[in-house]
C-alpha cells in the first residue's frame, strides 16, 4: 500500500479535507458518547442491584405490596437529586431531551458538559431508588453536551456546533438503546413536532451513532436485545393490520394519560411556593405510594413486558387460559399502564432527573399486552398467540411515536432494539396512527412546529446560498495584484496607491512568495538613495491565509473574518503556492445581494399572491426617500370629488391637500406605483398618500 505523506494531505481538495475533519470529529464525539453511555449503564446496574432490585417488582397478578422501604426509598433518591441539582448547583429542571432541544433552538447549541454529566449521575440515583424515569434522556443530553463542547473548543460556527450537538445526542441514544440507525434518526428528528429532518446533521449523526454503539458493545461479547424472541414474529395476514390500527389508537390514548399526569404535576409545582429542591422528594414519595399498590412500575428491566410477550407470567401460561380468565390479565396490564403513566408524569413533572424514553417503551409494551388480552376475550382463536405477542413490540414503537412525535425514528429504533424486522409493515401503520392522533400530547415542550419557527434557522437561506456558490465561480483574475520579486519601491508605492484594495502578491513563476500590504510597509523615507534600492522581495511578508477554488463562499467569509482582510488570494488545490485568482469581500456581498434579489423576483413570478407585497415594498422605499428621515404613515384615501375625472398634475392635488401621492390603486386591485401624474383619476380609485408637510390640511 502506498504511503500517504503529509504534503499530500495538504494538497487534498478542500472538500476532501472538510470531509476528513467531519469524519474525525464525529468519530471522536462517538467514542466519548459511547464511553459515557457505558459509564451510565454500569453505574445504573450497580446502583439498582443494591437498591431497587431488592424489591420484587410484581411479575405476577399482584396488587398491593406495602413496605416502608418501597414507600420511602424513591423519596430519598428524589431528595438527594433536589439537593444536588437545585439547592447546590441551581440548575434548570429540564429533562434530558428537552435540554438538547432548548440548546439547539435558543442557546446556539451551548450545552455545558458538566451540567449534562451531573444530571446523568443524578438520574442514576433516582432510577436506582425506584423513580419512574429512564437513563436514556440524560445519556442523550450527555452525548449532546460532548458534541457541543467539541464544536466550541474547535472554534466551529454555531451552525456546525448544532450539527455536532445532534451527532452527540444520536451517539448517546444509539449506544444506550443499541440502535445506531434509530439513534441517528431520532436525534435528527427530535427538534420538531412535525416529521422533519435536520438533514445537514444526518451524516455526522450516523457516524457518531455507529462509533458510539461499537464502543458500547465492546464491553460485552454481543449486543443484547430489549426483547428476546421478537425476531421470530411476523405478519401472516393483511387482515391483521386492523388490530395494529387499533393499537395505534390505544397508544395515542395512553400518551394522553402520561401527558396529563406530567402537565398537571408541572402546573402544581410551578404555582406552588414550595422550594424547587424539595419537589423531587415529594414526587418520589408519591411514586413510592403508587409502587406499594402497583409494584410493577419499578420494573425498569422490562421483565413484565418480556413475560407478557412470552405468554407466561408468574408460572401461568397465558396462552392456555380460558377466555374468561384473560380478564384478570386485562386488569393487570391496563392497571400497570395507567399507574406507570401517572408515576412517570409525577417523577418527571416534580423535576427529578431522568428521561422519558425508557418509561415510554415500557408503557407502549404494556399497552400492546393490554389490547392483546382484550382481543383474546372478544375474538378468541381469531387472535393467534403470535399476533398477540406482536402487539407488544409494536406497542413500544407506537407509544414512542406519539410521545416523542417521531414516527420514522420510532419504527427503526424498536425494530433494531427487538430484532422484529418482519413487523415493519404493522409498525408503520401503528406508528403513523399513534402520531396522527397523539401528536398533540407530545411530551417535549421545547419542540417547535417546524424549522421555519426555529431561531437556529433564521439565517438558513443566506447561509445555504453562500454554501452553494464556489469561489471559482466569482473570483477575479489576479494579474492586477501580482508583482515580481524585483519590482522597485517606487513602482510598489504607485501601484498600491491606485488600487481599491491595496495589496500585492509577490509571485515568481505563478508561485506566491509573499505579500505586500500598505499597513505593513516599513521603509526609511529619510534617504532617497536607499529607498531606490528597495525591491518587493525586501518588504514582503509571509502569506497567512489562502482560499481554494472549490471552497464555498460561506467558508471564504469565515476566512475573511479571521484574517481581518479585504482581499485574499485563491490558490491551486494541487499546488498550494500557485495563485489562480483573488477574491474580495465586496464580491461576496454583491453575489449575495444579486442572488437574493433574483430569488425574490422568482418568487414574485411563481406566486401571484406575492405581487401585492411587491407593491408594498415599492411604497416603503418611496416613503423612505421622501420622508427625509421622518417616519411618516402611509394612508389610503378615496379620490376627492373635485379631483375625479382629472389627472394629478392638472388638479393640483399636491398643493391643494399637502399630500404626496405614492400610488394609485384601482377598484380591480391593480396598482400603479409610483403614481402616474398624467393618469385620469376615477371615483372608484384609491390614492396611496403620505403628508407632504407638517401643516397638511385634513384628509379629503
Amino acid at each position: 500500500m502506498r504511503r500517504i505523506e503529509l504534503s499530500q494531505l495538504v494538497k487534498m481538495d478542500w472538500r476532501a479535507r472538510h470531509l476528513l475533519r467531519v469524519v474525525t470529529l464525529s468519530a471522536i464525539v462517538g467514542i466519548l458518547a459511547g464511553l459515557s453511555a457505558r459509564l451510565i449503564a454500569y453505574l445504573l446496574a450497580l446502583g439498582t442491584s443494591h437498591i431497587v432490585d431488592r424489591f420484587p417488582q410484581g411479575q405476577a397478578y399482584e396488587i398491593g405490596a406495602f413496605s416502608w422501604m418501597r414507600l420511602l426509598i424513591p423519596a430519598v433518591g428524589g431528595l438527594l437529586c433536589g439537593l444536588v441539582l437545585y439547592k447546590l448547583l441551581k440548575l434548570s429542571p429540564r429533562q434530558g431531551t428537552e435540554s438538547v432541544i432548548h440548546a439547539f433552538h435558543h442557546e446556539k447549541s451551548v450545552m455545558p458538559l458538566h451540567v449534562s454529566l451531573v444530571k446523568g449521575l443524578a438520574a442514576v440515583g433516582v432510577i436506582a431508588c425506584g423513580g419512574s424515569v429512564g437513563p436514556e434522556g440524560p445519556v442523550a443530553a450527555l452525548g449532546g453536551g460532548i458534541g457541543s463542547t467539541f464544536g466550541r473548543r474547535f472554534g466551529l460556527s454555531a451552525r456546525s456546533t448544532r450539527e455536532y450537538l445532534i451527532a452527540g445526542c444520536a451517539g448517546g441514544v444509539g449506544a444506550i438503546f443499541q440502535c445506531p440507525l434509530g439513534g441517528a434518526l431520532f436525534a435528527a428528528t427530535l427538534m420538531y413536532r412535525q416529521p422533519e429532518f435536520e438533514s445537514k446533521s444526518l451524516l455526522k449523526a450516523l457516524i457518531c451513532s455507529v462509533i458510539a454503539y461499537a464502543v458500547f458493545i465492546a464491553f460485552r461479547e454481543e449486543g443484547e436485545r430489549l426483547l428476546h424472541n421478537a425476531n421470530e414474529l411476523s405478519l401472516h395476514s393483511p387482515g391483521d393490520l386492523i388490530w395494529f390500527f387499533m393499537l395505534g389508537l390505544a397508544c395515542a390514548a395512553a400518551t394522553a394519560i402520561l401527558w396529563a399526569s406530567l402537565r398537571i404535576t408541572e402546573a402544581v409545582r410551578i404555582r406552588s411556593s414550595i422550594p424547587l429542591w424539595i419537589w423531587p422528594a415529594i414526587g418520589g414519595l408519591a411514586v413510592g405510594a403508587i409502587a406499594c399498590a402497583v409494584p410493577q412500575i419499578m420494573d425498569w428491566h422490562y421483565h413484565l413486558v418480556q413475560s407478557a410477550m412470552d405468554g407466561q407470567v408468574a408460572d401461568i401460561r397465558l396462552f392456555e387460559l380460558d377466555q374468561p380468565q384473560w380478564i384478570h390479565w386485562i386488569i393487570l396490564f391496563t392497571g400497570v399502564v395507567i399507574a406507570k403513566c401517572i408515576a412517570t408524569g409525577i417523577t418527571v413533572g416534580s423535576a427529578n432527573a431522568g428521561g422519558l424514553l425508557g418509561p415510554s417503551l415500557f408503557i407502549g409494551g404494556m399497552t400492546g399486552a393490554s389490547l392483546g388480552a382484550l382481543l383474546k376475550i372478544l375474538f378468541g382463536d381469531l387472535i393467534s398467540d403470535e399476533l398477540y405477542a406482536s402487539l407488544i413490540p409494536i406497542g413500544m414503537a407506537g407509544f414512542l411515536s406519539a410521545s416523542m412525535r417521531s414516527p420514522l425514528a420510532s419504527i427503526v429504533m424498536v425494530l433494531e432494539m427487538t430484532g422484529s424486522y418482519e413487523l415493519i409493515v404493522p409498525s408503520m401503520l401503528a406508528c403513523v396512527t399513534a402520531y396522527i392522533f397523539g401528536q398533540s400530547f407530545g411530551l417535549n415542550n421545547e419542540q417547535l412546529r417546524s424549522s421555519t419557527e426555529s431561531p437556529a434557522h433564521s439565517a438558513e437561506p443566506v447561509l445555504d446560498l453562500l454554501e452553494a456558490i464556489r469561489i471559482d465561480e466569482v473570483m477575479d483574475d489576479p494579474l492586477e495584484h501580482i508583482a515580481v520579486p524585483t519590482t522597485p519601491w517606487p513602482e510598489i508605492i504607485r501601484r498600491l496607491g491606485s488600487m481599491p484594495y491595496p495589496i500585492l502578491y509577490v509571485v515568481r513563476d505563478r508561485r506566491i512568495l509573499g505579500q505586500i500590504r500598505v499597513s505593513e510597509l516599513q521603509a526609511d523615507d529619510s534617504d532617497p538613495f536607499f529607498r531606490e534600492m528597495i525591491i518587493a522581495e525586501d518588504v514582503m511578508t509571509a502569506l497567512d491565509t489562502r482560499l481554494s477554488p472549490s471552497m464555498p463562499l460561506l467558508e471564504a467569509s469565515r476566512r475573511f473574518a479571521v484574517a481581518h482582510a479585504s482581499i485574499l488570494p485563491v490558490v491551486d488545490e494541487r499546488s498550494v503556492d500557485r495563485i489562480v485568482g483573488v477574491l474580495n469581500r465586496a464580491q461576496i456581498h454583491r453575489v449575495l445581494r444579486d442572488r437574493l434579489a433574483g430569488a425574490r423576483d422568482l418568487a414574485m413570478r411563481e406566486e401571484g399572491a406575492l405581487r401585492a407585497l411587491e407593491g408594498e415594498d415599492h411604497l416603503f422605499h418611496l416613503a423612505q426617500g421622501m420622508s427625509s428621515g421622518v417616519s411618516l404613515k402611509i394612508r389610503e384615501i378615496p379620490v376627492p370629488d373635485d379631483v375625479a375625472g382629472t389627472s394629478l398634475r392638472d388638479s393640483g392635488f399636491r398643493a391643494k391637500y399637502a399630500l404626496e401621492v405614492l400610488g394609485i390603486r384601482s377598484a380591480d386591485g391593480s396598482q400603479r406605483i409610483p403614481a402616474d401624474p398624467t393618469c385620469v383619476l376615477n371615483r372608484t380609485d384609491l390614492l396611496i398618500v403620505i403628508p407632504h408637510s407638517s401643516d397638511a390640511p385634513a384628509s379629503p
